[in-house]
């Protein structure tokens, strides 16, 4: 998600929706729902440029190591679990400390760049219209 330092401003949403419409008129709930479709949009192409990332830093390990993909172990993923930081509950069912997923906490951080998103972009707009 973006940080709350980050969020869309509706101010902003309100401007670019002018500007490819100027003579159209737009309500404060059309502002908040456009704002909250922009937000979602930018989550989805981060987290799937993050896995582009991801998946060519795997391809650059490889090659200097100078092992094929079918040589290489695929670490096992933990079970489904939906997010990084899961609520553990004790024995009377209520909630306790959050704990890390390990399977992310091992995992190297890996910058997104710009290219990456141009790579999942098509895909990510058909699935937005």
């Amino acid at each position: 998600m973006l940080p709350s330092d980050q969020t869309l401003e509706p101010g902003l949403v309100r401007k670019l929706l002018l500007r490819r419409h100027p003579d159209q008129r737009y309500g404060n709930d059309t502002i908040v729902a456009a704002t909250e479709l922009l937000r979602l949009f930018i989550v989805e192409a981060r987290q799937r440029a993050a896995i582009e990332a991801e998946c060519e830093a795997e391809t650059k390990d490889v090659g200097k190591d100078g092992a094929s993909l079918s040589q290489m172990s695929m670490p096992s993923l933990p079970p489904s679990e939906s997010s990084d930081d899961d609520i553990m509950e004790d024995g009377g069912g209520r909630s306790g400390r959050k704990k890390r997923n390990a399977y992310s906490a091992d995992c190297a951080t890996t910058s997104i760049r710009p290219d990456h998103i141009a790579r999942v972009a098509a895909e990510l707009l058909m699935d937005f219209s």
